[in-house]
């Protein structure tokens, strides 16, 4: 993994985006951020990405989505943001093995993100965490 981790976060709400933006960076973590899916395919497929964080809330699109970070970024761990009451199962049916897909209900907070990225890659070079 590289140093800072690199996290894509797909959120079409450009405040929200902006918060996680901020939070993530000052975690360490290089963020790179897209409106929409298509957006985010396209950047991953010129950008190295070691954490793929992506608003659900259109289920069509989403989930085409994510079948193709899937299909062409398998080893891409990817934490989904749904509308609670949309089930894993939802966005993920049919898959073999959703490893590596985990899945944080709205309305979140900030921290479960972060705890959610840290779990996920570490904490980020140059971080100090409470123990």
């Amino acid at each position: 993994m590289r140093s800072p981790p690199v996290v894509l976060v797909v959120e079409d709400n450009s405040e929200l985006r902006h918060v996680l933006k901020e939070a993530l960076g000052a975690e360490g973590y290089h963020v790179l951020t897209t409106r929409d899916a298509s957006e985010a395919l396209e950047l991953l497929r010129g950008t190295h990405v070691d954490l793929f964080i992506s608003d659900l809330t259109d289920p069509k699109d989403a989930s085409e989505a994510l079948q193709a970070v899937r299909r062409e970024f398998p080893k891409v761990p990817v934490v989904a943001l749904a509308e609670a009451g949309h089930h894993p199962s939802f966005f993920f049916a049919g898959w073999q093995n959703p490893r590596g897909y985990l899945m944080l209900p709205k309305p979140f907070r900030l921290g479960e993100l972060l705890a959610l990225s840290r779990e996920v890659l570490g904490p980020a070079a140059g971080t100090h965490q409470a123990r």
